[in-house]
């Protein structure tokens, strides 16, 4: 069982000048798994049992990486509902998306950080290929090993209230989400074992400002492993300007086009500790990606403030970019994303312990409340 929840925010690993989260408002700085034993793990001073092997200790992301789970509730236009080849009267999906990883090299990807005044607040993640994008598996002589941890299952509430349990199984040749082909994940990385499920219909499995408990089924690799209440959905975000269906917004490598939404209140609802929320808010990604769904542009600002400049400078990159790569630079896909990041604990450790103290590896749960949209862009 978790027993120690930290919610940290993207300003940290985007606007700030050092790595590692450090100490947030709560004092808690990593969050303990439950090796499989079935009744969770006592705190230290308990009084019995086995202590908290978190405590006294933090986990940031200075740390090695152990994995990445993202997951998303994600409102589409027209556009991207055909993409999708989504049923009559679906307007969303629900994006599960995971790998494991108990070696990479380098250890950990760059955080795309200290951007200068010309970045005009944006990384280039096909320039760049650093977090939470990554170089894909053996590309450039950066190889890791990828873990097999069972099945994910999901379980919290969807919009309706319901108890749900969503089970994301191990992507293969049969099973692979269309219209992504094997091994590319939907953000367009290779991968030896990873886990994706897009659904339509988000409300039926997700739900806005909600906790979700995750839960790795175990294989020969990893040990069944139960992250209580880890990821937090974050709350539903209006889009205002553009709307959805807006495919001519001006985007070009000259002009300033001004991208606006209405934030949910903050702190939202279903939060155990809001001072956990570093600041007392969520941040937003501002995201142009290619038409291929992998993201190029990652423009990052607090979500109250409710606008981002995409300048012509941003344009330009991201037309540069796709175009060197083969792809289609007259169009991009727009994305507003509300997030909230969690860091929990990869489980490679000898069961009194959940982690190594010599391989400290941690796992990044991005949960994602968004709105994607194919826009037009010009040179």
């Amino acid at each position: 069982m978790l027993n120690r929840l930290a919610i940290t925010s993207f300003s940290l690993l985007l606007a700030l000048s050092a790595y590692a989260c450090g100490d947030d408002d709560s004092g808690d700085g990593g969050s303990t798994p439950d090796s499989g034993g079935g009744g969770g793990t006592p705190d230290a001073g308990g009084g019995g049992g086995t202590p908290d092997a978190a405590a006294g200790d933090t986990l940031d992301l200075t740390d090695s990486e152990g994995g990445q789970i993202l997951f998303e509730y994600i409102n589409l236009d027209s556009d991207l509902q055909a993409a999708f080849g989504l049923p009559a009267g679906a307007t969303s999906v629900m994006r599960n998306m995971a790998y494991f990883v108990s070696s990479q090299t380098p250890e950990l990807n760059a955080l795309p950080v200290n951007l200068a005044p010309e970045d005009d607040g944006c990384a280039n993640l096909y320039e760049t290929k650093g977090w939470p994008l990554g170089p894909p598996n053996g590309v450039d002589g950066e190889p890791r090993t990828e873990v097999d941890v069972g099945n994910l299952v999901f379980t919290g509430k969807n919009t309706a209230g319901d108890d749900v349990e969503n089970v994301v199984e191990k992507a293969n040749a049969e099973t692979h989400t269309a219209p992504y082909p094997f091994p590319l994940d939907s953000w367009g990385r290779t991968h030896d074992v990873y886990y994706e499920f897009i659904p339509p219909n988000a409300d039926q499995f997700t739900a806005a400002d909600s906790l979700y408990t995750i839960q790795m089924t175990g294989s020969a690799d990893y040990p069944e492993t139960t992250y209580e209440n880890i990821a937090y959905m974050p709350g539903a975000v209006q889009f205002t300007t553009p709307g959805l269906e807006d495919d001519d917004i001006g985007l070009n490598t000259t002009d300033t086009v001004t991208v606006q939404w209405e934030p949910p209140v903050e702190p939202n609802q279903n939060v155990p500790d809001a001072s956990k929320l570093v600041g007392g808010a969520l941040l937003t990604a501002v995201v142009l990606g290619d038409t291929t769904g992998a993201p190029v542009m990652f423009c990052v600002v607090p979500a109250a403030q409710g606008s981002f400049d995409i300048t012509g400078r941003v344009v330009q990159r991201f037309r540069d970019a796709v175009s060197a790569s083969g792809g289609d630079a007259d169009h991009a896909i727009l994305l507003r994303n509300n997030i909230a990041h969690t860091l929990g604990w990869f489980n490679n450790g000898d069961g009194t312990t959940p982690y190594d103290p010599n391989d400290q590896r941690r796992v990044d749960i991005l949960s994602v409340w968004c709105g994607a949209q194919v826009v037009n862009v010009g040179p």
